[in-house]
């Protein structure tokens, strides 16, 4: 709350549905600064076919992605990408939506890249994490919530050494965790 007194952040606003959770608005001036100091690091895709030129380290998407979404290719060779995150789908978690994205559609950016830090793969729809997943020795952050179809892990997900948080909320189908997890 000390940062709000600052005025660095603004308009608080607090939500229940599900959860209680509280919000906060950057001012603009801190926005504008910190995308400036981060532009060549962090890419927001804000449309479907928007074009990537260059090699981010941080990417995320400004929109739902469907069943009909396929990873630029672009991003497939950015050697240095490190975060991965899907948009999140506002809906209730509990219920069930015919457009999630498949995680087919991300196999070909989870065998490309063995860098990443952080993969939210929240709301994707498969019934199977890929084995891949376990080549990924520097993942450190991975939400899996809301794949409710997901009915196991693969035994792959205990070679991650540097995995400190591992989310599973609303992963009604998951029978049980890998042995040594």
């Amino acid at each position: 709350m000390d940062l709000v007194h600052k005025s660095f952040f603004q308009n608080i606003t607090e939500y229940s549905f599900i959860h209680d959770f509280v919000t906060f608005q950057m001012h603009d001036i801190v926005h504008d600064l910190a995308s400036f100091i981060s532009r060549n690091d962090y890419l927001l895709v804000n449309k479907k076919g928007q074009h990537i030129d260059k090699q981010p380290r941080h990417v995320s998407f400004g929109f739902e992605l469907d069943s009909s979404w396929q990873v630029p290719t672009s991003l497939l060779n950015a050697y240095n990408l490190r975060t991965f995150l899907l948009p999140l789908h506002w809906s209730s978690p509990i219920l069930y939506s015919e457009s999630l994205l498949e995680l087919s559609a991300c196999n070909s950016i989870l065998s490309s890249s063995r860098r990443f830090r952080v993969m939210n793969l929240t709301n994707t729809k498969s019934t199977k994490i890929p084995s891949s997943i376990g080549r990924m020795k520097h993942l450190r952050y991975l939400d899996l919530s809301c794949c409710d179809m997901v009915e196991e892990l693969p035994r792959s997900i205990t070679e991650l050494i540097n995995l400190e948080t591992l989310l599973l909320n609303f992963c009604s189908k998951l029978r049980e965790l890998p042995k040594d997890l």
